[in-house]
């Protein structure tokens, strides 16, 4: 039941029915609270919906199941940014790079971050 209710959340995140998905997501982790997958999936449609904090906590949730989850850390720097808290986005993707230095979307996502803080050498360098 639980992969029944996760893979339909993914479905209908693909067709952008996101209300839908988050109701699948929840039921899927009533079922299993532990899959960091699914606690990712559920941050991306938070974000979507602009409910910015609950995204950070799913992303918070998925790592502490998966401390080496990038697409989590990426995630979670992501809404970081969009809530411009920059120095916290870094961090982020700083966690991803220690663990996957050849990672280039945080390459990417870190130098894009520390542009907006001002900091143009250390984005030329992260890039």
């Amino acid at each position: 039941m639980f992969r029944l209710c996760n893979n339909q959340g993914f479905s209908y995140q693909k067709i952008g029915e996101d209300l839908k998905a988050l109701e699948c997501y929840n039921e899927a982790l009533e079922i299993n609270p532990k899959d960091a997958d699914t606690w990712n999936n559920k941050g991306i449609i938070l974000a979507e919906l602009g409910r910015h904090q609950k995204a950070i906590d799913s992303f918070v949730k998925s790592l502490e199941i998966d401390s080496k989850n990038s697409k989590a850390w990426n995630n979670k720097g992501r809404v970081l940014n969009e809530c411009r808290k920059y120095k916290e986005a870094i961090e982020a993707y700083d966690k991803i790079l220690e663990l996957y230095p050849r990672n280039s979307k945080a390459w990417y996502n870190k130098g894009v971050t520390l542009g907006k803080l001002g900091k143009l050498q250390e984005e030329i360098k992260s890039l």
